[in-house]
Order: C-alpha cells, then structure tokens, then sequence
C-alpha cells in the first residue's frame, strides 16, 4: 500500500507567501524609521561629546573659546577636499589646526562623523559634488564663526546679541583675513549662553535648502537640525523655513530679525 506524505498545496504556498510579504512590509519601515532615529541619536551624542570638550576648552583658557579658522576646522580630520579647511587660502589644509583636537580635548576625528551624514547640497564654485561631509570637508559639523553679519563692533556684547541666531563667532575672523579677530568669551554671552549656536549638522546654515534631499540628513520637523550651543549643550532646535527667506534676501537677515519670546533668533 503506497503511503503519501503531507504537504502545502500551491494554494497554502502563495498564502504563506503572502503573508510574509505583509509582514515585511510593515516591518521595514519600521526598522528604517529606529535605524534612523538611532543614527539621529548617535550624532546627538557626537555633538554633546563636542559640546563638553568645548565647555572644558574654555575652563582651562580663561573662559575663551577655541581659535576656529574656518567652517570645518573645529573638530574632524583632514579631508579628502580642500573647501572649508583654507580659510579662503590663507592656511594648507594639511596644517590647518583643529582646536579640540589638537589640544587633545577630543581623541578620535570620528566624533565629528554624523552617521545620517548624506553631503552637502550645494555645488562647491570647482564643480565639486559633496556626498559626505566628514570624507570631503573632514568633519559633519559646521562651526559658526563671524560672517557678513553684524559688523564687527567695538562693543563685544552688541556684537554677540545682535548676531545671527544669537551668535556671532566663537573663532576668529578667518573671513576678513587683514583683520584676525581674538575668540570670543564665554561671558561676553552671559546673556543667554543655552540659545546661542556654536556648531551643527553642516546643513543647518539657511542657504542650504530643506528642499533639498540632501539636507534632510534626519527624519525630523522643517529645517530641525542636531546642534551645540554656547554653554557646551547639544539638542534638536528647529529654525523654522523663515530663516530661507531671509538667506535669499527676501526677508529679515539673520540678526536684522528680532528673537522671540524664549530669546531665540
């Protein structure tokens, strides 16, 4: 007598099949959106670790903040592109000092590695395509140091207050070059140290479009970018996509705006 053996029939077949595609595919997005927020968290941590050796920096050099030359020269490693590590020309790259680095508050150039790191958005003046911050400027951070606003004045806490988002350089004038400026005081932000911007995901700088994919580099609210600010804190702070407006002139320019009611620009 010839014994038969069970099994799934092609119908049973296609409805597990089925199943398991429905499973993926409520899955995966949710894994996306963890593995997201997880790299979000990562970089968060990356810039608190940036913002304590900052606090630490000024601690030990009476209260001022370190010497930054240009956008990319406060943490990182050299990178692969010379944009934003010259000072328009002035420096080599190659020698170019990275503060916290060089003075050994910060061990590894991979702490200004953001994991969400997708480039820059903007063409550089050369032809030059950013795919990833860290690999071509050497670091995913961007570092605010004085730029066309305010001018700079003899009264230091006009300068500070009046600055764009509340900040005005924590470096040196690398962009006058005729006219290197000393770096700022912590006190001379006693004002409001926790809402005053010193570093950030690279993108979060107004001329980088959130329309943009590639400044989108977290799931996150219009124009929300990881950030560290002057009393060595890092969180989220969402700018708003006013601030776009302004950059394109059409609008109040950056520190021409008045903050609101919680003091932010």
């Amino acid at each position: 007598m010839r014994r038969t053996t069970a099994g799934f029939t092609l119908i049973e077949l296609l409805v597990v099949i089925s199943i398991i595609a429905l499973l993926v595919g409520i899955l995966l997005p949710a894994l996306g959106a963890a593995r997201r927020a997880a790299q979000s968290t990562k970089c968060l941590s990356n810039e608190r670790q940036i913002g304590i050796a900052l606090f630490a920096y000024t601690v030990d050099n009476q209260s001022f903040y370190p010497p930054v030359l240009d956008f990319a020269l406060l943490v990182g490693k050299r990178g692969e592109l010379d944009h934003f590590q010259n000072a328009r020309g002035a420096i080599n790259p190659d020698d170019a000092p990275r503060a916290l680095m060089d003075e050994q508050y910060l061990g590894d150039p991979e702490v200004a590695q953001c994991p969400s790191d997708l480039g820059d958005p903007v063409t550089m003046p050369n032809g030059d395509i950013i795919e990833n911050c860290y690999e071509d400027y050497g670091s995913s951070y961007r570092t605010m140091i004085e730029w066309e606003t305010p001018p700079v004045t003899p009264n230091p806490q006009q300068t500070a207050d009046n600055a764009m988002y509340k900040v005005d350089f924590v470096g040196w004038n690398s962009r006058t070059l005729d006219r290197f400026m000393r770096p700022r005081r912590v006190d001379e932000f006693d004002r409001s140290a926790t809402n005053k911007i010193v570093s950030g995901d690279w993108n979060w700088f107004p001329d980088r479009l959130w329309s943009e994919p590639k400044t989108r580099w977290h799931d996150s609210g219009d124009r929300t970018f990881n950030m560290v600010f002057a009393d060595g804190h890092a969180d989220r702070f969402n700018f708003g996509t006013d601030v776009e407006t302004a950059s394109l002139g059409a609008g109040p320019y950056y520190g021409e705006a008045d903050p609101d009611e919680n003091g932010y620009w």
